[in-house]
């Protein structure tokens, strides 16, 4: 006898009317850990900020699909697809959220698990295509100006933000170097102001 397994595919949604929300549903509560409350009444902006997807595009600017990261309230990248449905019946926008496949940092990075929980080096993961940071040690936020110190300041902020001068610096240079050549790089001294 075959058993044939289906992953359902889970879709978190959110309802808004006038750019303020209205309704969500209890996949979308479960999946980011906000709760109704915290949720409903609130402006698209302020979800955009409780998601920390503001740097990376309003929802009111969506026009049918958009691909990106959201955070959950205990700050977890997660990779979504956000679509966009016009109800012309209820004049009612509902965005959908639905988690890419297999796209977890923790599923992806396993062996990077370890660092990020041993906190001796300065460990973290950035998006390559807006370099928001997704997931940071300790160590690395401690090397931060305040109040990036922080996670709830740092993570879903794009280094441009967090790092002082990063536009131009050796640095930036470093980092374009390695996106475009996909190669690691080793840097065995670094000048840095906070030091």
């Amino acid at each position: 006898m075959k058993y044939n397994s289906i992953k359902k595919t889970i879709v978190s949604c959110l309802h808004s009317f006038s750019s303020i929300i209205t309704q969500a549903n209890k996949e979308f509560i479960q999946f980011t850990g906000f709760s109704k409350d915290e949720l409903l009444g609130k402006s698209l902006l302020e979800i955009e900020a409780m998601l920390r997807i503001n740097s990376q595009i309003h929802l009111d600017n969506i026009s049918v699909k958009y691909s990106g990261y959201i955070f959950t309230k205990a700050l977890e990248a997660r990779e979504m697809n956000i679509s966009l449905f016009h109800n012309t019946v209820t004049n009612e926008e509902v965005y959908s959220f639905v988690e890419k496949p297999n796209s977890r940092l923790e599923d992806k990075m396993i062996f990077v698990k370890q660092m990020f929980t041993d906190n001796i080096s300065g460990v973290a993961i950035h998006s390559i295509l807006d370099l928001t940071l997704l997931k940071a040690n300790q160590k690395y936020l401690d090397f931060m100006d305040s109040p990036f110190k922080e996670q709830q300041n740092s993570i879903g902020s794009s280094i441009r933000k967090i790092i002082n001068g990063f536009e131009g610096s050796k640095a930036e240079e470093i980092w374009n170097t390695v996106v475009e050549t996909q190669k690691t790089s080793y840097v065995k001294e670094f000048a840095t102001d906070s030091f």
